[in-house]
């Protein structure tokens, strides 16, 4: 076990839906720009991660501890230990007026703040809308390509 708790890291990774294949986050410029999920003033650069330390996803944490300086791994990651079951109850009707009300045009997929929570566009009609509070990754396995590019040693480094 090449890396314990409390181990400050440098990863690189590629976060894919295991479904679709569809990449939704990566520490790699070039990946991000061939994906279409470039985002222009972003960082694209190995992330710092401290074992055990919950700053990434659970299970993608705990999988630190087997992995290999500089080898790249892949990490499948279930719905229920990424961001979980998607919920039927968290899918909702709201009138289209009070979203018109308030300056907002809904689009089917567009990502909108209702009562201080994120909610997904996912029908639009009849005067409704049918919007869902799921997370965006919520139901999906997860799979991520990461290599540990770096583990830092002293006190400078971290």
């Amino acid at each position: 076990m090449p890396f314990k708790k409390g181990d400050f890291l440098l990863i690189d990774y590629v976060a894919r839906v295991s479904e679709t294949g569809e990449v939704f986050d990566t520490t790699l410029e070039e990946v991000a720009k061939e994906e279409g999920v470039y985002k222009e003033g972003a960082l694209y650069e190995p992330m710092l991660v401290v074992v055990g330390e919950g700053w990434i996803l659970k299970a993608l944490d705990e999988s630190l501890l087997n992995l290999e300086l500089g080898k790249k791994e892949k990490i499948k990651i279930p719905p229920e230990k990424g961001f979980g079951e998607r919920d039927p109850d968290k899918i909702r009707l709201y009138p289209l007026r009070k979203l018109r009300a308030q300056g907002i045009t809904p689009q089917v997929g567009m990502q909108l703040q209702i009562d201080g929570r994120l909610a997904t566009v996912r029908t639009i009609g009849s005067g409704r809308v049918l919007l869902d509070f799921n997370p965006p990754l919520a139901g999906k396995t997860l799979v991520y390509e990461v290599t540990v590019q770096k583990k830092l040693q002293t006190v400078r480094e971290k």
